[in-house]
């Protein structure tokens, strides 16, 4: 097991890697990611001219990324290498040399901030709805907002998915690392009429057609893109006049949270209702919202500035 990753000459490196995704059992999303991140482990040690990996040439791999990326990036990108020489090892090609490599801290907490509830209102109010792209677009961050969607979750809806039981309308949600649309959210009605505007504007639409979909020519129909949503996010926050890098598509995701608990407070079953409409698996992902709104309710600065200015 010494011969080297970038010279294995008696085994297809793309279908090496193909099995490695399939060792790996990851969701979509989450192959191409990995899969990205090892192109990347690759074109590293041929710059470098590295024939037969090590585990310090593994740490300065990782000391090179810490300088251009994100700590949350590198950390992907070494769960896709460390994954990828134990995949090795049990095939009995090359040594794990990650297995005693530290892993990426990352700081718990949101990296993306939430908008105000008079924020949020505007950006919603700002929109056009005299087309079918302005209907679409505020339909698409409704639901983001209010209903806390992910936009995956967007992207993959589809019309036949919205279903109405004892008055109330549902849309089964095919959630983050899950399988199949085994999730439910439900609707509120000012969210409801908001989509069935939008419906109605498309014209007849068939239970299997995706729920959005593009309008432009060359895509005219299809389903929408998860980019697609993000750009059209950020336009709306920029036409309200908020424009910040830490202002993105998931900022929708964040303000529903915040949102939420700031008007359930005294409530104290609010965080398991909030952990039933954000879908997280651990109430301690939803704890970091609340954790946020404490901050936000920590008024010490104020009282020093009172004290002494």
């Amino acid at each position: 097991m010494t011969q080297a990753i970038v010279t294995i000459s008696s085994i297809n490196k793309a279908e090496l890697v193909k099995q490695w995704i399939k060792f790996a059992d990851v969701a979509p999303t989450t192959q191409k990611n990995y899969n990205n991140a090892l192109k990347f482990f690759f074109s590293y040690l041929n710059e470098n001219q590295i024939a037969a990996p090590t585990r310090d040439n593994v740490i300065a791999f990782r000391d090179t990324l810490l300088k251009t990326r994100k700590p949350s990036t590198v950390k992907l990108y070494m769960a896709a290498v460390k994954l990828f020489f134990k995949f090795l090892e049990v095939q009995g090609i090359y040594k794990n040399i990650t297995s005693n490599v530290k892993n990426i801290k990352v700081e718990e907490g949101h990296k993306r901030d939430a908008f105000s509830s008079d924020d949020a209102r505007k950006i919603l109010n700002d929109i056009d709805t005299s087309s079918l792209k302005g209907k679409r677009e505020k339909a698409c961050i409704a639901l983001m907002m209010v209903c806390g969607l992910r936009s995956c979750e967007i992207v993959r809806a589809d019309v036949g998915d919205l279903t109405t039981t004892c008055g109330r309308l549902f849309l089964h949600v095919h959630g983050k690392n899950r399988s199949g649309k085994d999730d439910v959210v439900a609707i509120p009605a000012a969210v409801e009429n908001l989509i069935n505007d939008y419906l109605q504007a498309r014209g007849n639409v068939a239970d299997d057609e995706p729920l959005f979909t593009a309008i432009s020519n060359r895509n005219h129909g299809q389903r929408l893109q998860t980019q697609t949503i993000s750009r059209m996010a950020k336009s709306a926050f920029k036409t309200s006049g908020f424009n910040s890098p830490r202002l993105t598509c998931h900022s929708c995701r964040h303000t529903a949270a915040v949102t939420m608990l700031m008007n359930m407070q005294g409530d104290p079953t609010a965080l398991l209702k909030i952990q039933m409409v954000l879908r997280h698996k651990q109430i301690s992902t939803t704890q970091i919202y609340l954790q946020h709104l404490s901050r936000l309710n920590n008024d010490a600065e104020e009282v020093a500035a009172a004290a002494l200015l």
